[in-house]
């Protein structure tokens, strides 16, 4: 999606947002002429004692409640509008490669790849597409990038996904009602609450059991007297055992109130048509968790009936409605439907967020599997697309050392061709014309930091990293191996014999190996065919400039010694 159709939905947006703002002051001015007609109305009644008044009372009041309705409902429309604004700013600060930091980074637990290619951090590709305000939406939008597909049919499935929701109402719509919930029901529902309510005595069960058939007896005998004992025993258990009714009946309105964004949340996504077999499954899923939810919905209104006393207590005596109404929550043990439906809206959220990724890049297209790894114009992928340069390359396996000099973009091309295939096995488009790669396990060395701690420095830190590549390689899994800089924390005479070596054992037709390097003897290897691409600079008017493509062959410019002159280290 351009830019300028960006700027005209939010040009609308405004519009809609005044309209409504002005709709919502003239229905409340509307409102205040209703009530203090109402309350001159009811002052004329008492004091003429006239019962004319009575119609034109019953009409103001009928009059008052429309309009309470009626501005309640733009009011809805507002916030909703409102929230969409929020959801179109954002996408247009995406498009300008600007990030609203979430704070999520890499743990310990993902592969290296996650942190060394920006797939979390800062100003990451989570960080563009973090559009889901539920906590567990953003927990699994995380998974989903973190844990790409390994499987062609399941991508090329997701890819229909996205086909669809991409420019789906549905992606923005069901983000603005996740926005729109309160804080607590964006956090993300456990165990804990969903806890079992407490067990019910032997002798309370017996007495609600046996209670309506005793008073139904002493009722049919005109035993009234002992109707009336029964009755007030009623209450007197209620009574005694208020505590405990009352902190199993907590258990259920708290997850009454934690889970009623789901409500919200289900009816956006149960009331759209969806073509794709994988939204649709989704969709039969979530009606049929949903219509066990909504029976939690109608034991909430059965709890509500204790909020009134005088009922309660015409209730407990007739037929002791406590025990029974919590013999019937009871039965729901730990609810775990409700875990259940959680994850599949946490699903679709993160689907939606992804889906942002269409409306975000204005040139993608769908990657197609293919046995060699090619591409035409493929641009940085956090990059804005007025800035980044396109690169066209066609590899066909093997090994690849990137020479070039300072900042021409070496580490910046493996990333972005690292990016990209992340992208594809997630089922989103790539920003580029045309992109063809088979499916590949993704191994870096890219962001090696050294752990003081545990005493492992930076050198090694990368020798650990090149350990797990050879490792995966000789289960000859067709993989991706970037290296920046290989083994640059050790000397000239280490680093060739130590980078040669990784070279010829992480080689295979299977592979793609990308090695970036400063040093020339790497270019060439004695048993393995190297093709060689670099990146260069030009100079005009004594400044230093870059184009950012990728060439075949060795580099032969350097830069060092201009850019220690430019900070003036050097004379």
């Amino acid at each position: 999606m351009k830019e300028k159709e960006i700027e005209l939905i939010l040009e609308q947006l405004q519009q809609s947002i005044q309209q409504a703002q002005q709709k919502v002051s003239r229905l409340g001015l509307v409102r205040l002429g209703l009530l203090l007609g109402l309350i001159i109305c009811l002052l004329t009644l008492l004091i003429e004692k006239n019962l004319i008044f009575v119609l034109p009372l019953l009409v103001l009041a009928l009059l008052f409640g429309y309009f309470i309705t009626l501005q309640d409902k733009y009011k809805q429309q507002l916030c909703h509008q409102q929230a969409k604004q929020k959801i179109y700013e954002r996408i247009k600060q995406a498009k300008q490669a600007q990030y609203i930091a979430s704070g999520v980074l890499a743990s310990e637990q993902d592969a290296y790849y996650i942190g060394d290619l920006d797939v979390v951090g800062k100003d990451s590709l989570y960080d563009c597409l973090a559009f889901s305000f539920l906590q567990a939406g953003q927990e699994r939008l995380k998974e989903r990038l973190c844990q790409p597909l390994n499987n062609q049919k399941e991508i090329l499935e997701m890819q229909d996904v996205f086909q669809e929701l991409g420019f789906h109402k549905v992606s923005v719509d069901y983000l603005c009602e996740e926005e729109l919930l309160d804080r607590r029901q964006k956090v993300r529902l456990t165990k804990e609450d969903l806890k079992v309510l407490p067990k019910m005595p032997s002798y309370l069960k017996l007495f609600t059991a046996i209670y309506p058939l005793g008073l139904i007896v002493c009722f049919l005998c005109q035993r009234f007297d002992l109707t009336i004992y029964l009755m007030l025993a009623s209450l007197m258990m209620a009574g005694l055992h208020f505590r405990f009714f009352f902190q199993g009946y907590a258990l259920t309105s708290q997850r009454v109130m934690i889970t009623s964004g789901f409500d919200k949340l289900c009816q956006v996504v149960l009331q759209t048509s969806f073509k794709n077999t994988y939204l649709t499954t989704l969709q039969k899923e979530m009606a049929s968790l949903y219509a066990q939810k909504r029976q939690l919905n109608l034991f909430d209104q059965l709890l509500k009936v204790r909020y009134n006393p005088l009922l309660l207590m015409i209730l407990d005596g007739l037929f002791f409605y406590d025990g029974w109404l919590y013999l019937i929550l009871a039965r729901q043990k730990e609810a775990s439907y409700l875990l259940t439906l959680q994850d599949k809206l946490a699903d679709f959220s993160a689907l939606s967020s992804l889906a942002q990724w269409l409306k975000i890049k204005e040139q993608v297209c769908y990657p197609i599997f293919s046995e060699q790894l090619t591409a035409l114009d493929l641009k940085h992928t956090l990059m804005s697309s007025c800035q980044a340069m396109g690169a066209d390359f066609k590899f066909e396996g093997g090994t690849v050392v990137i020479t070039g000099s300072n900042m021409a973009g070496k580490t910046t091309f493996m990333r972005n061709i690292g990016l990209n295939l992340v992208l594809f096995y997630c089922g989103l488009p790539v920003t580029a014309k045309h992109f063809e790669a088979p499916l590949l396990k993704i191994h870096t060395s890219m962001r090696v930091a050294d752990r003081t701690q545990e005493g492992v420095s930076t050198f090694y830190g990368e020798l650990l990293r090149i350990k797990e590549m050879v490792k995966a390689s000789e289960t000859k899994v067709p993989s991706l191996y970037l290296i920046d800089e290989i083994f640059k924390g050790t000397n000239l005479k280490d680093r060739i014999i130590g980078a040669k070596a990784t070279i010829e054992r992480l080689n295979a037709p299977y592979n793609f190996l990308f090695v970036s390097t400063h040093d020339e003897a790497l270019t060439a290897h004695e048993s393995v065919a190297i093709e060689n691409i670099h990146f260069s600079e030009h100079y005009e008017n004594n400044q230093i400039h870059f184009d950012y493509l990728p060439k075949k062959g060795i580099a032969q410019t350097t830069n060092a010694i201009y850019l220690m002159k430019m900070i003036g280290l050097l004379e």
